[in-house]
């Protein structure tokens, strides 16, 4: 039975309102083409594609927050173990500040003879021989005296004065130590004072090799002088130089 006129243009009316024309491909066959309107029309996303627009990039917000964090945490801890590894590898540099200093208030050993002599028979003087170059000497000034100075409360920076004798160990001179001052080591304390234009020794505390100056050792050398009494940690004033 073949499509009646009426049934041909029914299928048009309805193609028509659907927006695509209709072609017949042969007898009791009909096909739909789409028109132009309807391939070019716009999609409008309804609001299931919008949340779920929303949630993904939410999502690789969060993804590169954490990216970024993490990696400051890396560059933070890979910068830290650098400056550690840094300092723990790092020579150690002299303390040349220090011994500036002690030079620089230092008394010159060539004058040392007519400066105890011109300070009168009065005056009892309390030296340390100290050489720059020397590693006991760096210590016993850097560390027994600081240390003895905190323990007992004497004043040794303003007590005891420094002489120092870095050119006699660089000119290997230092055996005039023992002829001028009867010092045979050094570093070394002594306490001296003038009688009738001449140098009296009064006692001395000599660096031992085997057994190096301690603060206990300074304490009882101070406590010989009459500077401090050690069991009752009196501090006994004495006339400066």
């Amino acid at each position: 039975m073949k499509p009646s006129a009426f049934f041909f243009a029914k299928r048009i009316l309805e193609s028509g309102k659907k927006g695509g024309p209709v072609k017949s491909s042969g007898p009791g066959k009909i096909s739909v083409r789409p028109c132009l309107s309807c391939l070019f029309r716009k999609q409008v996303p309804g609001p299931d594609s919008v949340v779920v627009s929303q949630d993904l990039q939410g999502i690789i917000g969060r993804y590169m927050s954490k990216r970024l964090l993490l990696t400051a945490l890396t560059l933070l801890v890979v910068y830290s173990a650098v400056v550690i590894g840094i300092k723990i590898f790092e020579p150690e540099k002299p303390d040349e500040g220090t011994d500036s200093l002690i030079a620089a208030k230092a008394l010159n050993y060539e004058a040392l003879r007519d400066y105890t002599i011109n300070s009168g028979s009065a005056v009892i003087h309390y030296y340390l021989f100290w050489s720059m170059d020397n590693n006991d000497c760096k210590y016993v000034a850097d560390t027994v005296l600081k240390d003895c100075q905190a323990e007992t409360g004497v004043n040794l920076s303003e007590l005891i004065e420094i002489v120092d004798i870095t050119e006699l160990e660089r000119n290997l001179q230092t055996n005039r130590l023992k002829t001028d001052w009867n010092v045979s080591s050094y570093p070394a304390f002594i306490a001296c004072r003038t009688k009738a234009g001449r140098i009296i020794i009064d006692n001395s505390l000599e660096w031992n090799p085997a057994q190096p100056i301690s603060v206990d050792d300074l304490k009882r050398w101070l406590t010989l002088n009459g500077l401090y009494e050690e069991k009752s940690g009196v501090i006994i004033e004495t006339p400066m130089p």
